[in-house]
């Protein structure tokens, strides 16, 4: 078993739990990502990735998506367990660095409770 890696038991994956989030969960946002939460039931931290087709480029959609699931393998150690999160990045996300992607994504999660400072 990977120590580090995002397994699939992870993953929001059924239209109606990513729905479910998006109508009953809580939202804060930022510049450059929202984050969508709601408690889950389970001891179990799930995630997804939400991207429009206004962001850019299926190469553009992709890299960024690659960038939050790494932000979350790397933090999830962190991350209180129970929760369902939705991470939908704005279009302004490709415009700034890798390190100031990783402090607004450490913000939000901040901010949220999720996160001990």
């Amino acid at each position: 078993m990977k120590q580090f890696g995002i397994q699939k038991k992870e993953h929001i994956k059924l239209q109606n739990e990513m729905k479910a989030v998006f109508q009953k969960g809580k939202q804060y946002s930022d510049k450059y990502i929202k984050i969508f939460i709601l408690k889950n039931n389970r001891d179990q931290l799930r995630f997804a990735v939400a991207i429009n087709k206004k962001f850019g480029t299926a190469v553009l959609r992709n890299k960024a998506k690659r960038q939050i699931r790494d932000l979350f393998r790397c933090h999830k150690g962190k991350i209180n367990k129970g929760y369902d999160i939705i991470f939908f990045l704005r279009n302004e996300f490709n415009s700034i660095s890798f390190f100031e992607k990783t402090a607004h994504f450490i913000k939000l999660l901040e901010r949220s409770g999720l996160i001990e400072h």
